[in-house]
């Protein structure tokens, strides 16, 4: 479950449609709705073959961004003490991609990724796609639904 009982209960009591199938003890309509209009943010760890396997737009597209990563990490190591920074990040990023692998749904990756976009170094589209990697959708079932519509309150 991605979700806990707790987090399940409180959309269902937030939301007057779940309320009223909660009422009518329809679970799997619940568990539907949560289901399709939720994602998260998980842990995908992609070595380089990989990630040229799961990149959304091919595997030359996924070849074009990480050769225009590496030029902007060399790009920032030459640059002002936070544009280091980030570059000594992205340096040790790409040392292990080869080897271990990227978490794309690492927060600080995402956050590094943020900076390329605000420094203009990377596009909106770029950094979609690449965050979209460590995106899921969350799938709690109809007994994680039963299950929260136990708690004080639920469906009531």
């Amino acid at each position: 479950m991605s979700l806990t009982t707790q987090e399940i209960s409180t959309i269902i009591q937030n939301s007057a449609p779940l309320t009223a199938l909660a009422e009518q003890g329809k679970t799997q309509e619940i568990a539907d709705l949560i289901n399709s209009n939720r994602t998260q943010v998980v842990s995908v760890v992609l070595p380089a073959g990989k990630f040229h396997d799961m990149y959304p737009e091919g595997p030359i597209a996924a070849e074009t961004i990480l050769v225009k990563i590496e030029n902007i990490q060399t790009k920032l190591l030459g640059g002002d003490a936070e544009q280091r920074v980030i570059g000594s990040f992205l340096r040790r990023q790409l040392a292990r991609f080869d080897r271990d692998g990227i978490d794309f749904g690492s927060p600080s990756f995402r956050t590094v990724l943020d900076l390329l976009l605000q420094l203009g170094e990377l596009t909106d589209v770029e950094i979609t796609a690449l965050k979209q990697l460590a995106v899921s959708n969350v799938k709690i079932t109809h007994t994680d639904v039963g299950e929260a519509l136990k708690l004080k309150g639920a469906g009531k």
